[in-house]
């Protein structure tokens, strides 16, 4: 009797270690496909960043701690005239920056470097260097997971238009301005409170007082015969108000001198 509870509880025990056996081996196989599913995700991921990075017009460059170029997307490549076959890490970027903005540059890539701290830069290019005349960069660090700088990204956009827009601003401004001073006619700007914004040249040889003098100073209190207050001052508050504006207005006025 005792050989025959022997032989059962044998029976017992191996059918207990095959079905443990296949539970390990169900599980196991149950986590490599999981992991082959993650894997399959993250390369899916990974697929689309690149696709992102290549499709930008952004010009996307990384460069090491030596200032030599690792990384440049297509967007760069295209605009600074570089073929896929050619070896970026022999390409001097800088040289593409115009001379006078080039040492604000390299300030910006060793304080990214040796600072880990994020900056914008912009800048002229030379016709040679890239298909934009101006443009805008962020200049950050790219740190690993110790935080340790690694190397550092320059994403560049283009900001020719804009600067070409604030050219014209500037010139259309000084061609006013020009006109204004050179106007034979006392012109003077004033703002809502009646303070003197602008003084043209007329208008310091009509009153005697200099531009330095005339601006932020109250036009009316400057300039107007004190018998004549109460009305120059009763016609600007309904400038003010929006009431009863009179497109033309005369009033004799005090001179510095007089």
């Amino acid at each position: 009797m005792q050989a025959k509870k022997i032989r059962n509880s044998k029976k017992v025990t191996l059918a207990s270690c095959k079905k443990k056996r296949e539970a390990v081996l169900s599980v196991r196989k149950k986590l490599e496909i999981e992991l082959a599913e993650e894997k399959k995700k993250v390369a899916g991921s990974e697929e689309q960043y690149q696709n992102l990075i290549e499709a930008t017009p952004l010009c996307i460059k990384v460069f090491d701690k030596n200032r030599k170029m690792i990384f440049l997307n297509k967007g760069g490549r295209e605009e600074h005239f570089i073929k896929d076959t050619d070896d970026i890490a022999k390409w001097d970027w800088v040289g593409t920056v115009k001379p006078e903005y080039q040492k604000e540059a390299i300030e910006k890539f060793k304080k990214a470097f040796t600072k880990g701290e994020s900056s914008t830069l912009e800048f002229e290019h030379t016709h040679e260097g890239s298909s934009h005349e101006w443009c805008s960069s962020l200049v950050s660090p790219i740190k690993d997971k110790n935080g340790k700088v690694e190397s550092v990204l320059f994403l560049s956009s283009d900001i020719t238009a804009l600067k070409k827009a604030e050219q014209k601003a500037k010139e259309a401004q000084s061609y006013a301005e020009n006109l204004l001073e050179s106007a034979n006619a006392l012109i003077v700007e004033l703002d809502l409170f009646g303070n003197i914004k602008s003084f043209n040249k007329k208008a310091e040889e009509v009153t005697g007082y200099s531009r330095k003098e005339a601006l932020g100073k109250n036009w009316f209190k400057l300039i107007t015969p004190p018998e004549k207050f109460p009305e120059v001052n009763a016609m600007f508050s309904d400038f003010q108000r929006g009431e009863n504006i009179k497109k033309t207005f005369e009033n004799p006025i005090l001179t510095k001198n007089k």
